[in-house]
Parts: C-alpha cells; sequence; structure tokens
C-alpha cells in the first residue's frame, strides 16, 4: 500500500470518437500500473461518457457541466 495524489484528467470529445476516448482511458491506466507507486501520483480518467447519468430538465450540455466538471477541483 503506498499514499498518492490522485489527478482528475477530464477527456473532453465528441460522441463520434469511441475508440480514440478508449485509447486515452487505456494509456492513463498503463501509465497509473507503470508509474503511480514510484511517483505517488494516480491519473483518474473523467469525462462525460464515464461520469455522467441521463438527467431532464436541462439543456444536455448544462446536464454533463453540473455532473461532471462541478465536481473537479482545478
Amino acid at each position: 500500500m503506498y499514499q498518492a495524489n490522485v489527478y482528475s484528467i477530464m477527456i473532453v470529445s465528441p460522441s463520434d470518437v469511441v475508440q480514440e476516448r478508449e485509447i486515452v482511458k487505456q494509456t492513463i491506466y498503463e501509465w497509473n500500473a507503470i508509474h503511480s507507486e514510484k511517483t505517488g501520483i494516480i491519473l483518474q480518467p473523467v469525462g462525460w461518457d464515464i461520469n455522467s447519468f441521463p438527467q431532464m430538465g436541462n439543456h444536455p450540455q448544462d446536464v454533463i457541466n453540473q455532473q461532471v466538471l462541478k465536481t473537479l477541483t482545478l
């Protein structure tokens, strides 16, 4: 067990680049597996396709912003 700082990495893309988003996520997971223990850093992928859920009442982008971006600390 080790202590690490977690950094959220926001993945922003349109819905028609599914494979590319998967490549980015897999690259982040691989980086974590190789480097996180020795650097004390964990990268956490964040995106609308991972961290949002269906909700009605507002414009879709506003819903995503509220659900995903508000939770990120800069």
